[in-house]
């Protein structure tokens, strides 16, 4: 009891500071629907308790929604789905944009677009799908209500029916999976049956991602419109799903999401919609530092429920639905940093280097001795702790990175080596792409040494400090003087930033990239 009066307290928190800012209109709004949804199944406490999770939940999503405005600034209806085909539509988009249009995308909350009839039918169905299926006593409660019975994953449109329309389009792969009651072996064969919809690597018009209607009726989506379509279209289905992300790579650039569903023992399978079946999808070709889980319902743990978003560094960390599930992917440690004072709010940051800058990864509560454990971090790889500045962003104050001096080095054994620079003890080495390591990863790195270009050497104490401009001979940089455990950064006179960072062996010379 006492653990339960703890989590309703937590909701009760955020259900109020949901509405801190908010007017009175829109509290009335939520206690309206949250009574007749509520009312509606007092006398079934498994469906009462489900739609309690859903309400909780809702307050953390919303549909970015495009519209299109004319020239005027005036809303114009131009709604692709009332065209014979996609084709058909751009040719009017095109047209629009040409005398001076634009689309714009609107952020609408749920509770602005939701109602009791559309939630209780929504409960209804993933019901009746759930327990219809032949994991239902596989799956618990907890996972039904985090991973099957959600009416949304993420900023897609709302669409009212989903579930039980697409449910009735792929019903097949629930009878020819070698498998029936294999949540996994179905899967596969839901994946098999969305071949029919082409992967694009860019899509026209800005809309963050596009709902499950407007991927079928174009017949084509990108890498996070088909991830997220096939989560719901599994949900549809009863199948357990949801995505997993790093959010910024530590030894390469950019980030990187797919999917994982849930079998008959609650493990959660990775597996690319896409491209790949389950069971024979890797998700971390490259090395991880952290490894974060999509949720539906706000998690009392995560950044977000504890401090305001603009108190928060990076979008990457600011969603208050997300798990920490690194140690499901690989060898991870602690890593223990002191910092010198107090910091903002008590919380301490850790960077990776992704394209050409120090990207906040993940963060830590720092105590009275203002020293931060940052948990289960991904091992070989160069982490930077950091705190927090504000600046001013179009009148607004928010929170900006702040690193540290010296960046730590988590070894594959799981010690930390910080990275100081010492020039008391120096040492001559070349460097080349013939004397680095190659890890048992796909890490990116574009740096190549081509002869008689220049390329300027630089180390890391507090910012990028140039050690020196060499010309390159023979596929190599020669360099003499170079300080013992330190970070350095490579560069060409005109960079991409794709280029990593790296230390160097100072007996072997051997280069080490992360």
């Amino acid at each position: 009891m006492k653990k339960h009066a703890l989590v309703c307290s937590f909701f009760f928190l955020l259900v109020i500071q949901s509405f801190s800012q908010a007017s009175r209109e829109s509290l009335e709004k939520y206690r309206a629907l949250h009574q007749k949804v509520v009312n509606h199944y007092k006398s079934d406490s498994k469906k009462k308790e489900a739609a309690k999770f859903l309400l909780r939940g809702m307050l953390n999503h919303g549909s970015a929604n495009p519209q299109w405005i004319d020239r005027s600034n005036k809303k114009v209806d131009l709604n692709e789905f009332k065209y014979d085909s996609f084709e058909a539509a751009k040719k009017a988009f095109r047209s629009f944009t040409t005398k001076g249009g634009k689309q714009e995308i609107k952020y609408v909350k749920d509770l602005d677009q939701l109602t009791a009839d559309m939630l209780i039918e929504h409960i209804e169905f993933s019901f009746k799908t759930w327990q219809e299926s032949p994991w239902y006593k596989h799956y618990s409660f907890e996972h039904f209500c985090e991973y099957v019975l959600p009416y949304r994953s993420s900023l897609e449109p709302l669409e009212s029916g989903w579930k039980k329309k697409y449910a009735e389009q792929y019903k097949s792969a629930r009878f020819t999976a070698l498998d029936k009651e294999d949540p996994v072996e179905v899967c596969s064969e839901l994946i098999k049956s969305l071949k029919h919809i082409e992967f694009i690597d860019k899509r026209p018009y800005p809309q963050p991602m596009l709902g499950i209607d407007q991927v079928h009726f174009r017949g084509q989506g990108n890498c996070t419109d088909l991830a997220n379509t096939v989560l719901l279209l599994g949900r549809a289905l009863g199948l357990g799903i949801t995505y997993d992300y790093v959010p910024y790579h530590a030894a390469s650039s950019h980030s990187h999401y797919w999917n994982t569903v849930l079998d008959k023992d609650c493990n959660f399978i990775p597996f690319n919609g896409n491209l790949e079946l389950p069971y024979a999808y890797n998700a971390v070709t490259k090395r991880i530092g952290k490894v974060l889980r999509h949720t539906f319902s706000p998690q009392k743990e995560a950044l977000a429920t504890k401090i305001p978003y603009n108190q928060i560094p990076t979008s990457k960390l600011r969603k208050p639905n997300v798990i920490d599930v690194t140690g499901e992917y690989g060898y991870v440690s602690n890593i223990t940093y002191q910092y010198k004072e107090k910091l903002p709010n008590n919380i301490a940051y850790i960077a990776v280097f992704n394209k050409g800058d120090w990207r906040p990864l993940w963060w830590a509560a720092t105590g009275a001795d203002n020293k931060a454990v940052f948990k289960d971090m991904g091992r070989n790889l160069v982490y930077l702790p950091s705190k927090t500045r504000d600046t001013i962003v179009k009148n607004k104050k928010h929170a900006i990175l702040s690193p540290s001096k010296h960046a730590i080095l988590l070894k594959g054994n799981g010690e930390q080596q910080l990275l100081k620079p010492d020039f008391k003890h120096t040492y001559n080495a070349t460097i080349s792409r013939d004397n680095e390591e190659t890890f048992d990863s796909k890490d990116f790195n574009t740096v190549t040494l081509n002869d008689g270009e220049y390329y300027t050497l630089y180390y890391w104490e507090g910012d990028w400090k140039t050690f020196k401009k060499v010309k390159c001979n023979n596929g190599s940089l020669s360099f003499n003087g170079l300080p013992k455990k330190a970070l350095f950064r490579v560069l060409p006179e005109e960079t991409d930033t794709f280029e990593r960072i790296f230390t160097i062996d100072s007996n072997t010379h051997k280069i080490y990239w992360y």
